[in-house]
């Protein structure tokens, strides 16, 4: 490599901050370097190389030397630097007053796990050792006079390692931030005389906390992973184990295995193709030296090569990207000389790992990247004794899964990705007493995560503290192979498999046509949710409740699903096995979901569903990152959102008019209250932003194939944001909530009746003291296709396109391109309806440097509360596949009534069901509405009549009682969790029954007021968990 290319190669090393600060920020054209540049308020401090000299910065002490030799980092012709001493003690000064400037992490917890994205100062230098010992290397940084900072580097290796380490976080001390200008490096205490080689030298480089982790020669850094390790006790290694548990270990292995072989079948390699792969090879400058190794770096080197930003690329993928193309070709080719020659390359590529591994951590997202090639070439690497080194070092590298972590927790995300490199390595072990128990404290771990962790008992599934499907649906997919390979041993996971085997029904009941809802999007606003693998996976294993060899029911699931996909060969022999069996395809879904643990309510009816999505103080409402397609607009989506898919063929939610790029007003959430402001504001302000509310209430309850939703919205900041509110100056921090226009005066209680085909919408106490931007509910905002552009159904209008038109004081209704029909009674403020060419902007890609403008043809429809609005409120009823024959009847004769619609309550009656939903925002001794008198304490609930003597209650109390403990691994639940709450309504009539909900009791009492009889019933709340009951009616004694 020349040294033009050289330089390239560490300029791409030492610009790698650089880059990774910048891929979190939204660029907007009028603004250079966009909202979020100053979020890194400076590059990376100086690299230092010696490819031309010794820069005078750095100077040997006595008894030593400085030079430059041709002994370089990462196989490039240039120079390193050497320094030689003769004397224990020896030393040598680097000294420049700006290098330990501005240093990020003085007042940082101990964190290692993720909590928001969080970038942190970090020191950086490339030792080579050529002889291993049990020295240190000791390094001081101070003012050359005084210490702040001391921190060692063991000599336990040979070749190149890097040294680093975060300041605040690993390095003991912090060097002030006035004075220090100087690091000296001395010489090992043992050691009379030796030689050290340095090289890329980075007193201060900016890096995302999660890559930095412990190493052998650094055992001080990111100790929290050892302390956590040490806190839980491992399991004792038995002196042997029996054949069971052999054949357990084989049966599981063997699984593995078959899950990864691939027939590759012997092929000629093109002189072209043999071109390519050398030249993949030769990008790394692998040399050697003996026994010694060089190349570029893993994890720097990698990232120009693939052009992937750091957030993106992890040290595991090295496998996929290197690796495997080299080693297909081997497994293909039959000539000899080429067979050696790559296996020349794989075993350069395997020594390069092996000799780097130590120097850095994956974040432990590679999924399982490195598992084929290590089985293809696993006799190979046994017969060169570097087989369990190198699944060690994998093992190590993948170390955010610890199985004995002191708290076991897991994000969704941990199936796909954690689980595979930090389980798989396991796996590929030999089987041994210590491998054995390693897959107890495996099963240990994961037995107790499905309960204590993202698995809720509503069957939502969380990644970030919130439901999230673009990671949960593949986190399913990935958990239901975990319980495949375990099944059927001594390690099966029983409780996973219950856990997974929940959350996936509750997949099915929102999954249309391979598409979830928008509201459950967070950053990825068009994933793909194919879940016919998940299904079979489970279908193939014994039901865990009844004990059948075939899980009829997932069998089941699985054929619908794969009705809805293209057809697979490897799918065949399982629809002729199942319906041979008499096993026919799931029914589609219809009926309505409460998921109080993901803050939603799902109605559906067979070809259409309507989601509605809010927060609350536990669990978070929506997750921005400040650029590309990241929801980097989206705060508003938690604030009540009402997703309807009804369109299409088949249904989808592009054809329901949510496509977001082609003039979507970023402001109208269908659904939501919010304040109509300026683009720039919405823009988010922070590198990563996710939305809790200071509001515990929000929930809803379901009694048969209705229900009803409500939130008490408040808007506030973001609760967490990247970086963290303490990483600012106030002032700075102040000023980016102003330009985001957070307005916490801004108040709104919301609920949403559904009923068949009919959703009943209120609003009350809708306030805030925003003078200069209106306040809107929005009704509905679509993209309108080519198909849908014309129908608009309105009153006494022809042309409909475009169409501007204010409704004033009387009933109006109206059908949009959705034909969905709205009706808005006379007492609501005005109604504004848009319909046309709208732009907005949008942000189309991660890396670029400016948003472009997104056009399309729109519509949209919001009740405007005007500036400053006080109390205000509303009533709009929604009826789907509605016409205008439909709503003409409907608004002739509204088919519900709405009892109440204030601060206190939202009550609605449905006249066809004899239902009445109920949300009792406060308190609410007497209500008297319908059968309901009062209730103890706030809830929501509904009430059906049956006949003339019996009634159904749905009911919920929506404070989940959860909260957090102290520290990202702590996971604690509050009394109101663990034990539940209670609720006493009191009901008009006297009401008894014999078969009470096992949480619900009743103490019948005689209640004499206003001359009614009134009965009480007590109901035991627990997780956010609906209680039903039915009720007689009791003659009177």
């Amino acid at each position: 490599m020349n040294k033009n290319n050289r330089s390239t190669a560490r300029f791409v090393r030492c610009k790698v901050v650089v880059i990774a600060a910048l891929f979190s920020m939204p660029f907007t054209g009028h603004a250079a370097g966009g909202l979020l540049a100053d979020l890194q308020p400076q590059p990376n401090f100086k690299t230092y190389t010696f490819d031309q000299a010794i820069e005078q910065d750095f100077t040997a002490h006595e008894d030593s030397v400085l030079s430059r030799n041709g002994k370089v980092l990462h196989g490039a012709s240039g120079k390193s630097l050497q320094w030689d001493w003769s004397k224990s003690g020896a030393s040598f000064q680097y000294r420049n007053n700006q290098a330990f400037k501005n240093l990020k992490g003085e007042h940082e917890r101990n964190i290692t796990k993720w909590d928001v994205s969080h970038w942190l100062s970090t020191f950086s230098l490339w030792v080579y050792n050529e002889t291993v010992s049990d020295e240190k290397l000791w390094f001081s940084i101070g003012d050359g006079t005084s210490e702040d900072a001391r921190f060692y580097m063991l000599l336990n290796f040979t070749g190149w390692r890097e040294l680093k380490a975060l300041y605040g976080r690993d390095i003991p001390g912090f060097p002030n931030q006035e004075t220090a200008d100087t690091l000296t490096v001395f010489s090992p205490e043992g050691n009379h005389s030796g030689t050290l080689y340095f090289d890329d030298f980075c007193p201060r480089m900016e890096v995302e906390e999660r890559f930095v982790g412990p190493a052998d020669y650094v055992p001080w850094v990111a100790t929290e992973y050892i302390t956590r390790r040490a806190q839980r006790d491992p399991l004792p290694v038995p002196e042997s184990i029996t054949d069971a548990q052999m054949a357990d270990m084989k049966m599981i292995t063997g699984r593995l295995e078959s899950l990864y072989t691939r027939k590759i079948k012997p092929r000629k390699i093109s002189t072209e193709k043999m071109d390519e792969l050398r030249a993949l090879y030769t990008r790394w400058n692998i040399s050697r030296n003996g026994t010694q190794i060089d190349g570029l770096d893993i994890v720097y080197a990698a990232m120009a090569q693939f052009e992937t930003l750091p957030v993106k690329y992890y040290p595991v993928a090295f496998w996929k990207k290197n690796v495997t193309p080299i080693m297909e070709a081997y497994q293909a080719v039959s000539d000899e000389d080429m067979k050696a020659e790559l296996k020349g390359m794989l075993d350069g590529l395997v020594d390069l790992w092996l000799q780097q591994s130590q120097a850095f951590k994956d974040r432990g997202v590679a999924k399982d990247n490195f598992v084929w090639p290590i089985l293809a070439y696993q006799d190979e690497l046994k017969a060169s004794g570097r087989y369990g080194e190198l699944v060690a070092s994998v093992q190590k590298v993948a170390v955010d899964v610890s199985f004995l972590d002191v708290y076991p927790y897991a994000q969704g995300s941990v199936y796909t990705a954690s689980i595979a490199a930090s389980l798989y390595p396991v796996l590929l072990k030999e089987n041994s007493p210590e491998k054995w128990v390693e897959l107890l404290e495996f099963k240990r771990w994961a037995e107790h995560v499905v309960h204590h962790a993202e698995f809720k008992p509503d069957g939502t599934l969380h990644h970030h503290r919130q439901h999230y499907s673009g990671y949960s649906i593949p986190s399913l997919g990935a958990a239901t192979r975990l319980v495949q390979l375990f099944s059927n041993t001594s390690l099966a996971l029983d409780e996973t498999h219950k856990q997974v085997r929940r959350a996936l029904e509750v997949v099915h009941f929102y999954v249309i046509n391979n598409h979830g809802p928008r509201a459950f999007a967070g950053r990825h606003p068009r994933q793909g949710a194919n879940l016919s693998p998940s299904f079979l996976n489970l279908a193939e294993l014994k039901n865990p409740f009844t004990g059948e060899s075939i899980d009829r029911e997932m069998a089941a699931n699985f054929l619908y699903h794969a009705q809805r996909n293209k057809p697979r060969t490897a799918y065949a022999p399982f629809i002729k096995k199942y319906t041979e069996m008499g096993i026919t395809a799931a029914a589609t879904p219809s009926g309505h979901l409460t998921l109080n643990h993901s803050v939603a309510a799902l109605h559906r009816r067979d070809d259409w569903m309507a989601v509605v999505r809010g927060a609350n103080q536990y669990y978070v409402g929506t997750e921005i990152y400040g650029y590309g397609q990241n929801n980097s607009m989206g705060r508003n989506v938690f604030n009540g959102m009402l997703n309807i898919i009804s369109s299409g063929n088949p249904v989808n939610p592009d054809d329901s008019g949510f496509i977001l790029d082609q003039g979507w007003n970023w402001n109208y959430w269908p659904g939501t209250t919010v304040r109509d402001l300026p683009f720039d504001a919405l823009t988010a302000h922070f590198l990563v932003e996710e939305y809790y509310a200071d509001e515990y209430f929000a929930g809803g309850t379901s009694l048969g194939a209705n229900g009803v939703f409500a939130l008490k919205f408040h808007e506030i900041p973001p609760t967490r944001a990247a970086p963290p509110k303490r990483w600012f100056e106030p002032k700075d921090y102040q000023k980016r909530i102003k330009d985001a226009m957070f307005d916490e005066s801004h108040h709104a209680r919301k609920s949403y009746a559904f009923f068949d085909d009919l959703i009943v919408a209120l609003g009350s106490g809708i306030k805030n003291r925003d003078k200069d931007h209106r306040t809107v509910t929005v009704l509905f905002q679509n993209h309108l296709n080519d198909d849908v552009v014309n129908d608009f159904v309105l009153a006494d209008t022809s042309k409909t396109f475009p169409l501007d038109k204010t409704l004033g004081a009387e009933n109006a209704w109206f059908v949009d391109s959705q034909r969905i029909g709205y009706y808005v009674p006379s007492d609501n403020d005005e109604v504004q309806l848009s319909r046309g060419e709208k732009s907005s902007p949008f942000y189309p890609s991660k890396n670029a440097n400016t948003i472009v403008e997104g056009r399309g043809p729109m519509e949209w429809g919001v009740i405007d509360h005007g500036k400053a609005p006080k109390e205000s409120g509303y009533e709009y009823a929604m009826l789907i596949n509605a016409d205008e024959s439909k709503m003409k009847d409907f608004s002739a004769k509204p088919p519900y009534e709405v009892l109440q619609n204030d601060q206190d309550a939202h009550v609605v009656r449905h006249a066809e069901s004899r239902t009445t939903s109920y949300v009792l925002f406060e308190n609410a001794d007497k209500v008297d509405a319908g059968p309901l008198y009062g209730a103890s304490k706030p809830c929501i609930l509904m009430i059906q009549e049956v006949g003339e003597d019996r009634i159904k209650i749905s009911l919920v109390d929506p404070d989940l009682g959860e909260s957090i403990g102290k520290g990202d691994d702590t996971y604690v639940a509050n009394k109101h969790y663990v034990i539940g709450t209670k609720v006493t309504l009191s009901l008009n009539g006297r009401w008894w029954s014999n078969n009470f909900h096992p949480q619900a009791g009743a103490a019948y009492t005689d209640i004499v007021e206003e001359e009614r009889s009134v009965t009480k019933v007590e109901f035991h709340c627990k997780q956010g968990l609906p209680v039903e009951i039915e009720l007689k009616r009791r003659a009177k004694l």
